[in-house]
């Protein structure tokens, strides 16, 4: 392999098999899923509640490197569990008085923010 990213997909057992284009919905799971996934329900198991001391650094820790990426102020970004989510919070602090009553949004919007 010349190209460095193609490094990176045998952590998607799915593209062994075939292209996978879908990533808007249920993208393709990396092979770490399963453990990362038993870790978690392990800390659940333990600790109960008290996981979530070690849950919330982490999103704010994910938060924190999406801000690098786009070169955000420390504390600007918040995660949501989807862009559906996302958007109802948002749009629920605007107001929405005439004549500025009406939301305007592109016909290939994913169905649920439409």
């Amino acid at each position: 392999m010349t190209d460095n990213l193609l490094r990176w997909r045998e952590e998607f057992p799915i593209l062994a098999n075939k292209t996978y284009l879908i990533n808007n919905s249920l993208g393709a799971m990396p092979r770490a899923v399963p453990d990362a996934l038993a870790e978690y329900t392990n800390l659940w198991a333990t600790e109960g509640v008290l996981a979530w001391d070690t849950w919330l650094p982490a999103v704010a820790e994910i938060a924190g490197i999406l801000e690098d990426i786009v070169a955000a102020p420390r504390g600007s970004m918040t995660m949501c569990q989807n862009v559906t989510n996302a958007m109802a919070a948002i749009l629920s602090c605007l107001e929405y008085e005439a004549p500025r009553n009406r939301i305007v949004h592109c016909a290939g919007e994913f169905p649920t923010v439409e």
